[in-house]
């Protein structure tokens, strides 16, 4: 049997985006008749990964330093695998996302092995910013992303605003393709039947805290529509009651929660649930809503509207999207329409089933994982013709 390795430093049981992207990614290989000849080698910095049948055998990395590189080269060179498929995000690999001895481990692989090796980028690099901190981490990831994308074979990314970056750096000479995250909650069937609607309007607020999440911003704003009367109901899945307290000044947090209920990180079957349940999604992003969102993939998996904002970085299909309401990434515009929006009754437009179903179906036809799947494959097609590939 051919080998396959994927090299996942997050992987569950770890929490995260990445880790359920890595753990889903594989799953949906194995399913394909494509992969039929493959055995799954993973590779993880997770101490006890899950393992599920479709991995036949795991390499548990301690760090990706030197050492740990080494030893990996030369199972590697022992194996002989076809592919190696590295899921990267610079932070993944080093403190601060700095690791320069990683892409130096895969221009041995490509010097001294035939093997095929494949990269989908989720993050290039630190944005490019006036700060000497920024500056450096800049440099520091972009230093690792050059070599990555001239001694990898194949290279994918998740947007594609990151696709025309990528041909940008490499003069247009390397061909770039576009792989977007997909759901990495299945939808769980629920029996609606006993459920009694009430007036009130139920938003969901999902995501974990980050710096380009903007939630406490979104709270303050949701604090303003209930003082100006809105009926409405949030759902807040990623933080907890404690969490979002510590934002707060305490009398301001214990008004939050007389409109708001704050349910920390839950099981996929229950955010599923959620999902269901509610009528609108809010997702703030300060960089736009893009392909590598996965909260925006769920959302419209689900079959729930979406109200997010919009950049250079938004992918087109979002722009024109039914179910889908975009506003600017500047926070007192997005403030201001936000709040029209809802005072208008703009967004009773969304409720409307068919709009719903609309960002259902746009979903399966440019978003799924069978998508995603069916575009690496094409991708791949010269190589199952020929699978002794040697190098360019």
């Amino acid at each position: 049997m051919r080998k396959f390795y994927f090299i996942a430093p997050h992987f569950p049981p770890d929490k995260g985006g990445l880790s359920d992207h890595s753990y889903f990614l594989l799953r949906e290989m194995h399913a394909q008749e494509f992969f039929k000849t493959f055995d799954f080698v993973l590779v993880t910095g997770q101490k006890n990964p899950v393992v599920e049948s479709f991995i036949q055998k795991k390499i548990v990395m301690p760090d990706w330093k030197p050492r740990s590189l080494f030893s990996l080269w030369r199972n590697i060179i022992q194996d002989r695998p076809e592919i190696v498929f590295i899921q990267y995000v610079p932070y993944m690999y080093g403190r601060f996302g700095i690791n320069l001895f990683f892409p130096f481990f895969v221009a041995l692989l490509r010097l001294f092995t035939k093997t095929r090796i494949q990269i989908l980028l989720h993050e290039l690099h630190f944005p490019l910013r006036l700060r000497i901190k920024h500056m450096i981490l800049a440099l520091a990831h972009f230093s690792m992303l050059m070599p990555l994308i001239c001694f990898c074979h194949d290279i994918f990314t998740t947007t594609n605003y990151y696709c025309q970056l990528l041909k940008r750096y490499t003069l247009g000479m390397r061909d770039i393709i576009r792989l977007p995250v997909a759901s990495n909650i299945p939808i769980v069937k629920q029996d609606t039947s006993n459920i009694v609607n009430g007036p009130e309007l139920r938003i969901l607020v999902f995501g974990g805290d980050h710096i380009t999440r903007g939630h406490r911003f979104i709270l303050e704003i949701f604090l303003q529509l209930y003082r100006q009367g809105l009926i409405f109901k949030l759902d807040f899945i990623g933080m907890k009651k404690e969490e979002i307290l510590q934002l707060w000044h305490s009398e301001q947090g214990v008004e939050l929660f007389k409109f708001m209920t704050a349910h920390g990180h839950l099981q996929a079957h229950e955010v599923s649930a959620f999902l269901q349940s509610c009528d609108l999604l809010i997702s703030y992003f300060n960089d736009g809503i893009s392909t590598r969102r996965t909260s925006a993939m769920t959302g419209l998996e689900h079959a729930i509207p979406i109200v997010s904002t919009y950049s250079k970085h938004s992918d087109s299909e979002f722009l024109s999207a039914p179910s889908i309401r975009l506003f600017s990434c500047d926070k007192e515009e997005f403030r201001h329409s936000l709040i029209t929006f809802f005072k208008s009754g703009e967004y009773k437009e969304l409720l409307k089933p068919e709009i719903k179903l609309l960002g259902q179906e746009l979903y399966k036809k440019k978003f799924s994982w069978e998508c995603m799947i069916e575009t690496y494959i094409r991708s791949q097609r010269h190589v199952a013709c020929d699978r002794q590939t040697t190098r360019p």
